[in-house]
């Protein structure tokens, strides 16, 4: 597979993207120091996935790099590339 040296993504794209991870990573520490270290439970990061509409946003900043991937490497390789992520599946 060869990869370009680059893939391109618009600037307001690359804003929202950006702002997203920011709230994500802050609020993801938060969450868990409160439920690690203040006896606070799994719903708080629930609650907060559900107010903020994390998974939406996630999903929509997955199209958008997948799609600049796609443009540059193709779709196969850019689908190779997505399966190489780890994926939790509890197994109750």
């Amino acid at each position: 597979m060869i990869i370009g040296p680059e893939c391109r993504i618009g600037i307001s794209d690359a804003t929202d993207i950006a702002t997203d991870l920011n709230e994500f990573v802050s609020t993801f520490d938060q969450i868990y120091s409160r439920i690690a270290f203040e006896g606070a439970g799994a719903d708080l990061l629930l609650q907060y996935f559900n107010d903020r509409n994390v998974r939406s946003r996630l999903a929509r900043a997955r199209n958008i790099v997948f799609d600049a991937l796609e443009a540059e490497v193709g779709q196969d390789a850019a689908d190779e590339i997505g399966e190489r992520g780890y994926r939790y599946f509890d197994s109750r």
